[in-house]
């Protein structure tokens, strides 16, 4: 019974090797470079087509005009980003788009907005004095906004804005009081 396992196995080999040697021959015929140089581009065509129906698909071009009426240069950090990875591939854009981020929070943090407040009219409520000028100050009494943490970064330029405020107040400033809301 072995044998003729040994024979069956030896008869597929013969075929597979039949197989093999027909395809080779097919894969040398004078017809294959003209096929193959028509179809080798298609792949690549297909390929780009469909990457850039996706990247199409992924930019929110509505999002750029958000990011304009909200904040400008983040429109300029997103435009940077995209240009970056179009140009010098996808990581080397990303660390652009970071590294530009990065620089913007350390600028926001370092020099937050500050405004002084002052009471609005017939209500409970304080206003920035520059935005609302119906907002009217409390005599004797700076009550200022600092719109940031208060670190080291900006420390010195808290203790500046307050101290220049104190020093400016037409009536003399006894109190201060910060909303850290």
């Amino acid at each position: 019974m072995s044998h003729s396992i040994a024979a069956s196995s030896r008869a597929l080999g013969k075929r597979r090797n039949k197989c093999a040697a027909s395809a080779m021959r097919a894969s040398r015929s004078p017809r294959r470079p003209c096929v193959t140089s028509l179809l080798r581009p298609l792949p690549m065509a297909a390929l780009a087509g469909i990457l850039f129906a996706a990247a199409w698909n992924l930019c929110d071009f509505g999002e750029f005009g958000r990011l304009w009426r909200f904040r400008g240069v983040g429109l300029l950090v997103a435009i940077a980003t995209m240009i970056g990875v179009v140009a010098l591939g996808m990581l080397e854009g990303i660390l652009i788009g970071v590294g530009l981020s990065v620089v913007l929070v350390m600028k926001h943090l370092s020099v937050p907005a500050d405004a002084e407040l002052g009471r609005l009219p017939d209500s409970d409520e304080f206003g920035d004095i520059e935005r609302n000028p119906q907002a009217r100050t409390l005599p004797g009494v700076l009550v200022y906004r600092f719109s940031g943490p208060l670190f080291f970064a900006n420390a010195s330029r808290f203790a500046q804005r307050v101290e220049a405020r104190v020093l400016n107040a037409a009536p003399p400033v006894q109190h201060v009081v910060l909303d850290a809301s």
